[in-house]
C-alpha cells in the first residue's frame, strides 16, 4: 500500500524538497495513524516555520490533500479516497 501510495505521490512530480517532505509525513500520518496532522505536527516533524510550512500545503497540486477542522486545528491528510 505505501509503495502504491508513493508512486501516486511520485507522479504529482512535486520538485519542492520540503514539499516533498511533507507530503512523504503526511502520508505516513494518513496510512498508519489514520488521523493526519495538524499544522503544529508538520512543523515540528519538519522542523520548517508555520509560514514555509503553509505556503509548500498551498503550493501542491489540488487533490492531493484534504484538510478538515479538528476542534480548533485543522488535520490535513494525503487524499487517498480520490485516486
Amino acid at each position: 500500500m505505501l509503495q502504491k501510495d508513493r508512486a501516486w505521490l511520485k507522479e504529482k512530480n512535486i520538485q519542492d524538497a520540503v514539499a516533498s517532505s511533507l507530503t512523504e509525513l503526511l502520508l505516513e500520518a494518513t496510512l498508519f495513524g489514520g488521523e493526519g496532522l495538524t499544522m503544529e505536527q508538520l512543523c515540528e516533524q519538519s522542523g520548517k516555520s508555520r509560514m514555509t510550512v503553509q505556503k509548500r500545503l498551498d503550493a501542491l497540486p489540488e487533490g492531493i490533500l484534504t484538510r478538515e477542522k479538528n476542534g480548533k486545528a485543522w488535520v490535513y491528510k494525503i487524499a487517498r479516497e480520490t485516486r
